[in-house]
């Protein structure tokens, strides 16, 4: 039993709203403070979910980010392939270019050759000719 204080059974009456009210209020205080923990932890099961479809979506990009880093850099050899045959067939066609180009002017210098011999032979043979 509670030991009343001395001042009276008035005292006691407001003594026990007090206690009462202290027992309400604690036990709002630990209901909220249950309802606080509970909503933590329902705010730390979101944001691991969130977190967890963000790892998966960030893991399913970097996945496609790899697999087009991976077309991109196969495109980019096939490039520099296509490129390399390209400067090498330009090189051959440059080749043949100056080879035709010393050829012409080969042919030029054996028509020209063959031209003066051929008059030459003309002058030759009109001196051999008997004068009428």
């Amino acid at each position: 039993e509670v030991a009343l204080p001395p001042e009276g059974i008035d005292w006691a009456n407001r003594w026990a709203e007090l206690e009462n009210v202290t027992a309400a209020l604690e036990s709002d205080r630990d209901a909220l403070r249950v309802e606080v923990a509970q909503l933590r932890r329902q705010k730390i099961d979101q944001t691991m979910k969130a977190l967890s479809t963000s790892t998966k979506e960030s893991t399913r990009h970097t996945k496609e980010f790899q697999e087009l880093q991976a077309q991109l850099d196969a495109e980019r050899r096939r490039a520099e392939r296509h490129l390399g045959e390209m400067v090498d067939e330009q090189k051959k066609s440059s080749a043949i270019s100056e080879e035709l180009q010393q050829r012409i002017a080969d042919l030029a210098t054996l028509s020209a050759e063959k031209l003066q011999l051929q008059t030459q032979r003309q002058l030759a043979e009109s001196q051999l000719l008997p004068v009428r």
